[in-house]
């Protein structure tokens, strides 16, 4: 697979006027990354798995690598590679509703940059200025315009927005709160020389969040962000060790040549996702090494992290398929022309294996549930 597939290159502009604050970053130590852990390390860990094959028909269909969300009723699957969809399906994979629709007009959304569900609302951002709510039925409740924030990363917290911006003219931090009312502009990662690094595109999966807290992927750094109360903090810090980035890749004066560089590697790392639940925390990392793309898992539970290998992506079921993490569950969206290797991979764990028995090729996605066992020693 080519490494431009995790390094995106989309310029995005900061127009609003803002004043800048200073983000704490107190030295912490990092995690040590380790490669090559075998997927035993994972299935051990696994009480039960259901297989929820999602409702196959010629009118709602999934395209390639959508993205899920569960909530307490339902699954959201957003489609936004080949067209800006969100369908909701209920908890046994059969489709509901749609969410919106593709268009110019009230209620209709373009490119999404950003999606939440929080409590019984959902909530879409769009490449062309709006913000919208929608019941889970898909009745518009509010359509907003935040002009000129052009294409970034995007996400509701209630009494604002965050914004996840890359490289532009005017950029002057990678990271912004902006109040519901628009009265209020805080900028935080001002002052790190590493800014004009940052190419990074829009992304539905930058944002994730916990209780009152929001993690945030860090453009290709090795640390994760946290957002709580208006202050930003390193929550995270990893060592890739030999997959980590060269300093060199800092020395560029020029964004595009640090990226060009990036191609350039035989050995790169970088975190992809991220999750965290009351007991658990999730971080999948991606790794190239001798042009083969590789997905790797860090599972944190006792304040323990455990590692596994998920093999290559678009050859393995579980590779690069993780979605979400709802309490004590493992969400993954696995594509149907490899889930006849489910069985194989993870045992006698499925409580439902009759579930995927009629899936072909054709069909549509399937959620596989993964339950972790409580007590982990």
């Amino acid at each position: 697979m080519k490494k431009s597939l995790f390094i995106a290159v989309s310029l995005c502009g900061l127009l609003f006027s803002s004043s800048c604050t200073q983000s704490k970053s107190a030295e912490i130590d990092a995690i040590k990354v380790e490669f090559g852990a075998p997927i035993e390390n994972f299935t051990e860990l696994i009480e039960s798995v259901e297989y929820i094959p999602l409702e196959t028909d010629s009118v709602h269909f999934v395209g390639y690598n959508p993205q899920l969300y569960v909530s307490d009723d339902s699954y959201y699957i957003v489609d936004n590679v080949m067209a800006s969809r969100i369908y909701r399906y209920d908890l046994k994979g059969k489709f509901l509703n749609k969410i919106g629709q593709k268009g110019r007009g009230s209620g209709e959304y373009g490119e999404l940059d950003g999606f939440r569900i929080i409590d019984d609302t959902v909530v879409v951002f769009s490449n062309n200025d709006k913000m919208l709510k929608f019941s889970p039925r898909g009745e518009l409740i509010e359509e907003r315009i935040i002009p000129n924030l052009l294409r970034q990363s995007s996400y509701y917290i209630g009494d604002g927005y965050l914004y996840y911006f890359g490289f532009g003219p005017n950029f002057k931090g990678r990271l912004m709160f902006i109040s519901r009312d628009t009265s209020k502009n805080i900028t935080y990662l001002t002052d790190d020389e590493r800014n004009n690094k940052v190419l990074t595109g829009k992304s539905t999966k930058r944002f994730s969040h916990y209780g009152d807290n929001i993690y945030i992927k860090d453009g290709e750094e090795p640390h994760l962000l946290k957002y709580s109360n208006n202050n930003v903090e390193v929550y995270h810090k990893f060592d890739f060790g030999q997959y980590s980035l060269p300093e060199k890749y800092y020395q560029f004066d020029n964004p595009f040549e640090s990226m060009n560089y990036l191609s350039t590697l035989d050995k790169m790392a970088g975190i992809q996702k991220f999750n965290k639940s009351s007991d658990f925390e999730i971080l999948e990392v991606y790794y190239i090494d001798a042009d083969n793309s590789n997905m790797l898992y860090g599972l944190k539970t006792n304040e323990e992290w455990i590692w596994f290998e998920a093999g290559s992506i678009k050859e393995e079921p579980l590779s690069g398929a993780f979605k979400d993490l709802k309490g004590d569950s493992l969400y993954f969206l696995v594509f149907p022309n490899l889930v006849n290797k489910l069985p194989e991979l993870l045992g006698s764990k499925a409580i439902n294996p009759e579930a995927i028995k009629d899936v072909t090729e054709e069909s549509n996605y399937v959620i596989v549930k993964i339950n972790l066992k409580r007590d982990i020693n």
